[in-house]
C-alpha cells in the first residue's frame, strides 16, 4: 500500500502551491539585491505609484556611496558633468551610456531643464542592452513625452 502511495506522489510531483495574502509581502521578506532593472516592466514605477518621501534627495546621497558613475547628459547627447561615463545619442529620447564596469542598476531623472518641459512620462533605464552596440557595459535610456513619443530631454543619472 504505501508503494503504491509513493508511486503516485513520485508520478504526480512533489508540488504545492502555496496562496499568498494580498500586500502580504514587503521590504522585510525580499533578499536583498532580488529587484533589479531588469525585472522591472516598464513604467512599472512611476511617480504616481511611489509614496510621498520615498525619494528623497538625502535618500539619495546615502546611497551615493555605492554610485560608480554618474552624468548629467543635455537633451543632445552631449555631457555637462560626469564621472566614468561616455553618453551616445542613437535617435530621438534614445541614449546609450558607454562605462568600463558592469552595471548592476541605474536610476535617472530629469534635469532642471527637463522637467520644465511640460508633462513627460518616466525615464526607463536598461543595463547591458543589446541595442547600445560596441560596448556590453552600459545603461540605455528611454525618454517619451506625455502621449508616448520618444522625446529628447537632459537628464541625470547614478549608475550603481
Amino acid at each position: 500500500m504505501i508503494s503504491i502511495v509513493a508511486l503516485f506522489v513520485a508520478l504526480g510531483g512533489g508540488a504545492y502551491a502555496a496562496k499568498v495574502a494580498k500586500n502580504s509581502v514587503g521590504t522585510s521578506q525580499l533578499k536583498k539585491k532580488s529587484v533589479s532593472t531588469d525585472k522591472i516592466k516598464g513604467l512599472a514605477v512611476t511617480k504616481e505609484k511611489l509614496a510621498d518621501g520615498a525619494v528623497t534627495e538625502s535618500k539619495l546621497a546615502k546611497a551615493n556611496s555605492t554610485i560608480r558613475a554618474w552624468a548629467n547628459v543635455d537633451a543632445d547627447g552631449s555631457l555637462r558633468a560626469g564621472d566614468g561615463v561616455t553618453v551616445t545619442k542613437n535617435g530621438t529620447g534614445r541614449y546609450c551610456v558607454a562605462l568600463g564596469f558592469f552595471p548592476s542598476s541605474a536610476v535617472a531623472t530629469f534635469d532642471q531643464d527637463g522637467a520644465n518641459l511640460g508633462n513627460v512620462r518616466p525615464i526607463l533605464v536598461q543595463t547591458n542592452s543589446p541595442l547600445c552596440p560596441g560596448e556590453p557595459n552600459n545603461v540605455r535610456v528611454f525618454i517619451a513625452n506625455d502621449v508616448g513619443a520618444d522625446a529628447d530631454r537632459g537628464f541625470y543619472i547614478q549608475i550603481n
